[in-house]
């Protein structure tokens, strides 16, 4: 089962957005900033003004909308290249190349015996806590 050409520029363009940290900010306040969002103009995010919790709940969510976009970034390229090399992997693996033979489709391949394969890797790639010495 190999990778469909829209999967890999789907998979190249994810990569891309993700990984390029100094631009990502800039872009999705372009995109979803209130009063600058030309392309997709969100009315829950703001840019603009921090409301607290207290005051309005819907308002400090599309405040802080974009800063946890921006933050999970990171983590969410290195799960997508982790995922994608380890689903890569077990392109090989008998298992796979016996659901491919059987006719199933590659999407259901790949869902139902390459991904819970090749999931390991990242789930065990979370950060872990730190114990205070002292």
């Amino acid at each position: 089962m190999h990778l469909s050409r829209r999967a890999r520029m789907l998979l190249r363009i994810g990569t891309f957005i993700t990984m390029a940290f100094l631009y990502v900010p800039l872009l999705v306040i372009l995109l979803f900033g209130k009063g600058i969002g030309v392309l997709v103009g969100l009315p829950i995010v703001d840019t603009g003004v921090y409301t607290p919790l207290r005051d309005n709940p819907i308002a400090w969510f599309g405040y802080l909308l974009v800063p946890w976009m921006i933050t999970g970034a990171p983590l969410a390229a290195i799960c997508l290249r982790l995922t994608a090399s380890g689903m890569r992997d077990q392109d090989d693996a008998d298992f796979v190349r016996t659901a491919s033979g059987k006719g199933l489709s590659g999407r259901r391949v790949a869902f139902r015996h390459s991904l819970p394969a090749s999931a390991a890797p990242t789930i065990s790639a979370r950060p872990r806590r730190r114990r205070p010495t002292g």
